[in-house]
């Protein structure tokens, strides 16, 4: 082959590498803009995915207190009224002995229809705040499930998120608590609010048998749910737990999203006395 062939033969195969490799990054290019596209349009999928899921979780909320303000303006209120009439006559016939049965009944049952009332959509929750209501929430449970939670509100100031936040952190929590009750052997633990630098932390640790996180991974749709309610907050739910150890799950969240205040003036300290339905049980 003469030199003039081979300077031909050398200059077609170096375009065919130089075609090969326009080929190539383009074929790289366009499987990137593909992954990207692929990447935008999971993230607006999954931004959708939480807007419905906060929105159920608004409208499930609005009916819980719809609920809530129907039976305690109708059966709640016919029971006391009920009630009342039988004290009265109780006191103009006290020798009608067999009404302190009924007047003993409808006490029990004006008591844990009230009681459920609260359990449905808790007024304290939109009257006094997260704090407030998260206290009666363990005050509650103490009462009814004969435990021992202990609620410590480390924060330095009191929080001030909308609606829809207060709502999700409560029902998170609350959550978390019936979980003890459910399925934790024994009947301490507690529920902490405190702040770690500039993040929001809420506690609920119990001093149980703990689990094997890697069994749960698998079939663990609850907590799975619970972490994609706090992923519309920009928040995440950990979990610390070896069988035989207890089990410690955190809340955590930016305290940025939740609007804390920054005027202390703005958020004034609520105290249970403050409220009626509120009263702190010791163990």
């Amino acid at each position: 082959m003469t030199e003039e062939a081979e300077a031909v033969e050398m200059e077609h195969q170096e375009q065919i590498i130089n075609r090969d490799n326009i080929i190539r990054e383009r074929t790289e290019r366009l499987i990137s803009i593909q992954e990207r596209l692929i990447e935008e349009e999971r993230a607006s999928i999954g931004k959708k995915l939480q807007a419905i899921s906060m929105e159920l979780v608004t409208t499930e909320e609005r009916e819980r207190r719809a609920i809530a303000t129907d039976l305690h303006d109708s059966v709640t209120q016919l029971l006391a009224l009920s009630l009342s009439r039988i004290k009265s006559v109780q006191r103009r016939k006290p020798e009608m002995g067999e009404l302190h049965d009924i007047r003993t009944h409808l006490e029990q049952a004006l008591t844990d229809l009230r009681s459920l009332t609260f359990q449905i959509s808790p007024p304290v929750l939109y009257d006094f705040g997260l704090e407030a209501a998260l206290e009666w929430l363990v005050t509650d449970i103490n009462i009814r499930h004969d435990m021992c939670l202990v609620f410590s509100n480390l924060l330095s100031r009191p929080l001030a998120p909308d609606q829809q936040a207060k709502v999700t952190l409560y029902r998170v929590v609350r959550e978390l608590v019936i979980n003890v009750v459910k399925h934790v052997r024994t009947r301490e633990g507690q529920i902490i609010l405190r702040e770690d630098g500039d993040l929001f932390v809420a506690e609920v640790a119990d001093e149980g048998k703990g689990f094997d996180i890697a069994q749960v991974s698998g079939n663990g749709f609850g907590l799975f749910s619970l972490k994609d309610r706090l992923l519309y907050l920009g928040g995440d739910l950990t979990i610390d737990t070896q069988p035989g150890e207890g089990t410690v799950v955190q809340i955590i969240i930016p305290l940025s999203n939740l609007s804390s205040c920054g005027d202390v003036k703005l958020c004034p300290e609520v105290s249970l006395q403050q409220h009626p339905q509120l009263k702190v049980s010791s163990c």
